[in-house]
């Protein structure tokens, strides 16, 4: 009981989270999107520390982590980010974080 009380607290922080950030990074308009796009230099050492977060819960052992910690990585827009993504989805062994990846996604 005490597992699952943990995983929905996790799962409802991630997910509060994750709203703040795709309001935070909302893009009016396609020609706007370029240019405020951040890049590895403009994140702040708080959404950093919450990307490593995020990386760590992607290994998680419950599948419903693992997939809200990769849509909320996914959610913030960042090339570096998608690379990482792509590279764990390539070159990981663990089959379970390549299906939550995989589902985050949208395949």
């Amino acid at each position: 009981m005490k597992k699952y009380c943990l995983s929905i607290l996790v799962l409802a922080s991630i997910s509060i989270y994750s709203c703040l950030i795709v309001t935070e990074n909302r893009v009016v308009g396609a020609k706007e999107e370029r240019s405020l796009k951040k890049t590895s230099q403009d994140i702040s050492p708080e959404l950093r520390i919450k990307i490593d977060e995020w990386m760590k819960l992607l290994y998680s052992e419950d599948s419903a982590i693992r997939t809200s910690a990769a849509i909320s990585l996914l959610g913030l827009n960042l090339s570096t980010v998608y690379a990482s993504l792509i590279d764990i989805l390539k070159n990981s062994d663990n089959d379970d974080v390549r299906i939550s990846l995989i589902k985050a996604f949208g395949f």
